[in-house]
């Protein structure tokens, strides 16, 4: 029996299929994590600091996909390493934004609400301008007021 597997480069993000003999061990590769901290976030890169050698890196847009709507200056995430180079982050479960952008207070059950990444959202009506709300990084929901 034959098994296909997709596998993504974790240096260039091509993807890449190979064939394998059912029972064929295969060595994941050498990723090793740590805690990074976000020095400043832009439309098309985010800049991180690696508190364990002082140094800085440096993820495009393209590379954190939708992961840039939840990051915001000074947050500590996961980040993932391959050798000495930083090739993506994992993020929280939940992270705390402020709501820098919504209609006054509602008697609706949900209005659209700009959060100070620029992600928008759905909020609750009673959710106002200044507001900091904890949002769910997998969904991209609102979860409750901070």
């Amino acid at each position: 029996m034959l098994c296909l597997l997709c596998e993504q480069s974790l240096t260039k993000g091509t993807i890449i299929e190979k064939t394998f003999r059912a029972g064929t061990t295969i060595t994941p590769a050498p990723v090793k994590k740590s805690n990074v901290q976000v020095v400043f976030c832009t439309e098309d890169k985010c800049v991180f600091h690696n508190p364990d050698d002082n140094t800085r890196h440096t993820l495009l847009a393209k590379e954190l996909g939708g992961k840039l709507d939840f990051l915001t200056a000074d947050q500590v995430v996961t980040g993932l390493w391959w050798g000495d180079k930083l090739i993506d982050i994992e993020l929280p479960p939940t992270v705390e934004l402020e709501v820098v952008d919504t209609d006054p207070p509602m008697k609706t059950n949900s209005k659209p609400a700009t959060l100070e990444t620029g992600l928008t959202l759905s909020v609750p009506g009673f959710v106002v301008n200044g507001d900091r709300i904890v949002v769910n990084t997998s969904g991209g929901h609102y979860v409750s007021r901070a």
